[in-house]
């Protein structure tokens, strides 16, 4: 899963989207191309520009809807920050997907299927628990995490909430501890 930051973002929020909005809802990315602002009329380009901004004001993440981030956009440097990492999913949904962060295809758009955020810390996948926007694994220690660096590293699920909140904002500037990983 992408790193969305410790600000959870979709095509709808934080605000709705100006665009035609495909099924099922409002935080589902454009209805076509040419709504997303891809050889579109005027009005649609506008559309989809204004929600990419509004998105990118509150995102702080390294992927998010819009997202056009480069290595000098991660301020807080590329070994401090979250690239990607593995996601939680309930266990009693491993096999049927109607895990709420596991019910959709790959390429569905930015969302909990695809995205999480740092707002919690990873936790261990656990039956009869939802927890789609949390990184997580089935690991008993912790959850593999790749980083903006290229390294992939264990975070353990007892990491302090503030640092694994950190570690998700490519540009808080909060220094990480060295010894936050082990």
């Amino acid at each position: 899963m992408h790193n969305g930051g410790d600000v959870r973002t979709s095509p709808g929020v934080p605000a709705s989207a100006k665009w035609k909005s495909a099924p099922p809802n409002d935080e589902s990315g454009p209805a076509s191309l040419a709504d997303g602002g891809v050889k579109g009329s005027e009005k649609q380009s506008a559309n989809a520009k204004t929600t990419f901004e509004t998105i990118a004001d509150k995102a702080n993440g390294v992927i998010f809807c819009g997202s056009m981030i480069r290595m000098a956009d991660i301020t807080d440097g590329t070994s401090n920050t979250y690239l990607l990492g593995e996601k939680y999913v309930n266990p009693d949904y491993y096999a049927s997907g109607e895990d709420p962060g596991d019910n959709a295809a790959a390429l569905v758009g930015d969302n909990q299927n695809v995205a999480r955020w740092t707002l919690l810390p990873p936790r261990e996948d656990k039956a009869g628990h939802s927890a789609p926007w949390q990184f997580g694994s089935a690991h008993p220690a912790g959850c593999q995490m790749a980083f903006c660096d290229g390294s992939v590293q264990l975070v353990h699920f007892s990491i302090d909430p503030a640092v694994n909140h950190n570690l998700g904002n490519r540009k808080d500037h909060k220094p990480i501890p060295a010894d936050a990983l082990q």
